[in-house]
């Protein structure tokens, strides 16, 4: 039976999540965490069924990929992920976790995510240089699909009232703060508060920068046939998707980025033993489930 799956690497709600998804631990529970990660080759064909479908010989080519991929990310990366986690450990017994270490980790954080896009993007690329023409032209009307559902959901958003959407959003932050360290006083509420109405909108850039890299493959796609360097090209454009980001989109990330670090080390400056005890209890926890997955 055939599995699809979309191979290119042109959107994070692809393989690279998925593969990656232990980065994004802090979305998982503790107890399910390791049957997921043990299981991601599941995961992976499940998650991506909508984009292409694979003839036998490619998806037996995709599965060698995927257990090569996973046995480099089991024995290579997962210590690091673990040593990060027990960095922030120390530094919140030592208070220390102030906005330039946080800035830090955010930044390692994004070299995990780069670390994964630059040792399977070959492999990614070499596979799509099988796709057939119907293949690619079901491949980018999935993603046009795709776009058309993500530009409305910001026209919706957007319909909103900014009350509304500050609310929307700060509700958000509260809840996931809320999780780590469980719940917030009247002082952290605006705190939270104060930094929520300075945040830069960034999905219509997104939705921008999607149509993008996708029109850049594309393009990509509809010369293979004349491109000696088709792999090498494509392997480009999904290690440097960057170059596809408007500057304006790029300034707000930043700007976000550091609002975010600057509200949570002003937070950090505010908790209870008690939340500091369920933050520390938080981030032990995913140690003991990152050094699982090792086992």
């Amino acid at each position: 039976m055939n599995t699809k799956s979309k191979i290119t690497g042109l959107s994070r709600r692809a393989i690279f999540r998925i593969f990656i998804i232990c980065s994004c631990l802090m979305c998982l529970q503790a107890c399910s965490s390791k049957l997921a990660y043990n299981n991601i080759d599941w995961w992976i064909h499940w998650y991506v069924d909508d984009y292409i479908e694979f003839t036998e010989e490619q998806e037996n080519s995709f599965d060698g990929y995927l257990a090569q991929w996973l046995d480099w990310h089991k024995q290579n990366e997962l210590a690091l992920y673990e040593a990060q986690l027990k960095e922030i450990n120390t530094e919140i017994d030592e208070r220390s976790l102030d906005f330039n270490r946080i800035i830090d980790h955010f930044e390692r954080a994004k070299s995990h995510w780069e670390r994964v896009q630059t040792h399977i993007s070959p492999d990614l690329a070499k596979l799509a240089s099988t796709l057939t023409n119907e293949q690619i032209v079901a491949f980018f009307a999935a993603l046009e699909k795709e776009n058309k559902k993500n530009q409305e959901e910001l026209n919706e958003q957007q319909a909103k009232p900014l009350a509304e959407q500050l609310k929307s959003r700060r509700e958000k932050i509260e809840e996931n703060i809320e999780k780590r360290v469980g719940n917030l006083n009247a002082e952290q509420k605006q705190i939270i508060a104060t930094y929520v109405e300075q945040y830069i909108p960034t999905k219509k850039m997104w939705v921008a920068y999607q149509r993008n890299i996708q029109s850049a493959a594309r393009k990509l796609f509809a010369g293979r046939a004349f491109n000696a360097n088709f792999e090498q090209d494509l392997v480009a454009i999904m290690t440097n998707p960057d170059q596809f980001k408007s500057a304006q989109y790029i300034q707000a990330s930043k700007h976000n980025m550091k609002l975010t670090a600057t509200m949570i080390a002003e937070l950090l400056t505010t908790l209870s033993n008690k939340q500091r005890g369920k933050l520390k209890q938080s981030v032990d926890e995913l140690i003991e489930t990152v050094a699982s997955f090792q086992q």
